[in-house]
């Protein structure tokens, strides 16, 4: 399984992938606050959270921007869900944000 969806297989570059449905909720597995080198775009949005999500029934874990909430309000195991956001040129970015 490959995070973020993609086209190609970065391995072997295969285009004969399967779409997997994943889980939309999972827990924070750890986290770290952004406040230097952040990804293209983002560098106004600092800081900003960055976590390692554990997708609920899966043995997966995600890296993922986490929104709306600061680092010193997460905590090992809060509960998130998944936030799609939709840019004006097409692009998709995925993040999670507590569930409340």
């Amino acid at each position: 399984m490959h995070w973020q969806p993609r086209v190609v297989c970065p391995d072997c570059n295969s285009d004969q992938l399967e779409y997997v449905n994943l889980p939309n909720t999972g827990e924070l597995y750890a986290f770290t606050s952004m406040v230097l080198g952040a990804p293209l775009g983002m560098e106004k949005d600092i800081p900003f959270v960055m976590g390692l999500i554990k997708l609920d029934g899966l043995d997966l874990k995600i890296l993922s921007r986490i929104d709306d909430v600061k680092y010193e309000d997460c905590v090992i195991g809060m509960k998130v869900k998944l936030k799609i956001i939709k840019l004006d040129d097409g692009r998709v970015w995925f993040r999670f944000e507590p569930i409340s």
